[in-house]
């Protein structure tokens, strides 16, 4: 732990770097005038022993003795106060003087520390022993170290009670806005975390993890570690809901905390950055660890975040969700236009002349569609931004063949289908009355005297171009009009429309190709056949989404319309964000 300091006159400019509670203690130490190089330069005091902190104790030690003597050490003792004034026995009092500590003082230092919790400040308790007067024998070797020489249990008791520090280490800003945008969404945010349950309860209120005056004694909504770590699983699974708070838990109650969510079919994502995060950081459906985290934490987690943000994993969601929802506009699109054609193709084999079936679409056409015409419209969906409704959903749980997905294929496929193949029999027996007895070999380049066969094929090509170019924007959207979406931000989708609208005037009006390539004659007044297709098609495919939604509107309570999955999020602040 360090801290920079630009003069020590003016502790206001102290400049910190390390975790944020320790730094925020040396602050104090250092406006108080005591800090640590004080002692050491001074005072001629050197550390020669450290107890690191342990999550099972919650607590931590090290031990000092003074250079010029050697026979005389103090151990300090920092962690929770509950764990601390166990073991405490005396306090100084005002005039120095060090007095047992009784029951009624006990009470009212909890009475001070549960309204410092209150208030949202994380409670930290001070402690020392002298450690001259103490069983434990001082080794007169300077080198000799506490914490390897001597057990822990011996240096951590018989304790003097010095005080508690309220630390106020509020939540990131974006931290509330992200809370709700998870709620929308779908998510359920849970906080677990090692400070005193009335400060959890106060900031999870604060970034509103649970109703405003929640207090730490409402057992439905805030719980205590201790307490679920007693719960049974089957106790746990009684409960109507998990609590949304857990104060001064420990690793194994976080582990408890998932499984018992994956009993009740839940996804768990859990964030962490210490050590003791990294159990229920592996054992989550998605770990994901700090990028300040411990270097165990990281390599069991799945994901890193290297902000240390909550509002990151946030983004990383509705990352997800346009990557998911941009697939599924790729599949619709192609997979709609393959319907399309097969539509076509099956429906359109009762259509003879000369007693051989006519070919709706030609070889080439049908492959030039495939490639060339559905792929790089399904291309650009796949690059489009998210909806601003995206969060406001919750996750999808049924797989990626959703009925939904299967229905919007095949119904936008037959309606595109069904216009193309109508277009084809409205010229060829609407305006013409057939195809007539002069044509010969009219499915291939060869043939003659074709004109009304190849003119219907070049309509009923037409239409499905032209419909797989206005379809890429219909499935943009699976229940808003295409009315009222954007139709120009996405550069790569405009841009094959317009490639596709080029090669279109090429493939018909060029005779060589049109003729030898495609098998299929130029349009004239047919563009207006193609026109009125097309808003056939477009009025059926808005038909179908005001259908859809209706259809939502009569399962919209919030249990039926969002399939909510759940996710743990133990909230540490500050600059660690975190769960």
């Amino acid at each position: 732990i360090n801290a920079e300091y630009g003069d020590v006159d003016e502790p206001q400019n102290l400049v910190g770097k390390g975790n944020p509670t320790e730094v925020a203690i040396q602050v104090m130490t250092w406006k108080a005038g005591l800090n640590r190089e004080f002692f050491e330069d001074e005072e001629d005091w050197e550390i020669s022993g450290e107890f690191a902190f342990d999550s099972s104790v919650k607590r931590m030690s090290v031990v000092c003795r003074n250079k010029s003597d050697p026979t005389k050490a103090y151990s300090c003792t920092k962690g929770a106060p509950e764990r601390i004034l166990n073991l405490c026995y005396w306090y100084i009092a005002e005039d120095g003087t060090i007095k047992d500590l009784k029951d009624e003082d006990r009470a009212i230092i909890l009475a001070s520390i549960d309204g410092l919790a209150r208030q949202g400040l994380r409670t930290i308790c001070m402690a020392q022993r002298n450690l001259d007067h103490s069983p434990i024998t001082l080794p007169e070797d300077t080198t000799v170290r506490y914490d390897k020489d001597c057990a822990r249990e011996s240096v951590e008791g018989d304790l003097v009670y010095l005080g508690v520090v309220g630390i106020f280490d509020p939540p990131r800003p974006e931290s509330q806005p992200s809370v709700n945008t998870c709620q929308q969404a779908g998510i359920k945010v849970r906080m677990l975390t090692g400070d005193h349950t009335s400060t959890a309860c106060a900031i999870a209120t604060s970034l509103g993890i649970v109703p405003e005056g929640t207090t730490a004694e409402d057992r439905v909504l805030v719980m205590a570690g201790p307490e679920l770590d007693r719960m049974s699983n089957e106790e746990l699974d009684a409960l109507p809901d998990l609590p949304f708070v857990v104060g001064r838990c420990s690793p194994e109650s976080k582990v408890k905390m998932i499984e018992a969510i994956h009993r009740r079919g839940g996804v768990v994502a859990m964030t962490g950055d210490g050590f003791n995060d990294s159990p229920s950081i592996k054992i989550a459906d998605i770990g994901c660890a700090m990028g300040s985290g411990t270097d165990v934490t990281k390599g069991v987690a799945d994901i890193v975040i290297t902000d240390d943000n909550f509002a990151t994993i946030v983004k990383a969601v509705a990352e997800g969700r346009r990557i998911a929802e941009a697939i599924r506009k790729f599949v619709i699109h192609l997979l709609s236009g393959n319907v399309a054609e097969v539509i076509v193709l099956i429906l359109g084999l009762p259509i003879k002349y000369q007693g051989r079936s006519v070919f709706i679409l030609s070889p080439i056409e049908i492959l030039w569609l495939n490639m060339f015409t559905g792929s790089p419209p399904a291309t650009g969906l796949s690059l489009d931004e998210a909806e601003e409704t995206i969060l406001h959903v919750g996750p999808n749980r049924n797989g990626f063949f959703t009925r939904e997905l299967v229905a919007d294929t095949m119904f936008y496929g037959l309606f595109l289908g069904a216009c193309s193949l109508m277009s084809f029999v409205f010229v060829v027996y609407g305006v013409h009355d057939g195809f007539g007895n002069e044509g010969n070999d009219c499915n291939s380049h060869s043939g003659t005297n074709c004109d009304i066969i190849w003119t219907a094929r070049a309509t009923a090509f037409s239409v499905l171009y032209m419909g797989l170019m206005i379809h890429a924007y219909n499935v943009r959207s699976q229940r808003t009009s295409v009315l009222f979406i954007k139709w120009f931000d996405n550069y790569w989708l405009s841009g094959s429309v317009v490639f596709g609208l080029v090669t279109l005037v090429v493939i018909l009006y060029v005779e060589p190709i049109a003729t030898y390539v495609f098998i299929h004659r130029y349009l004239t007044w047919e563009w207006a056949v193609v026109a009125v297709a097309m808003v056939v098609f477009m009025a059926l495919c808005e038909v179908y989404k005001v259908i859809k939604n209706l259809s939502l509107i009569h399962i919209s309570e919030p249990t039926r319309l969002l399939s909510i999955s759940y996710a743990v999020f133990c909230l540490k602040k500050k600059k660690k964000t975190t769960l």
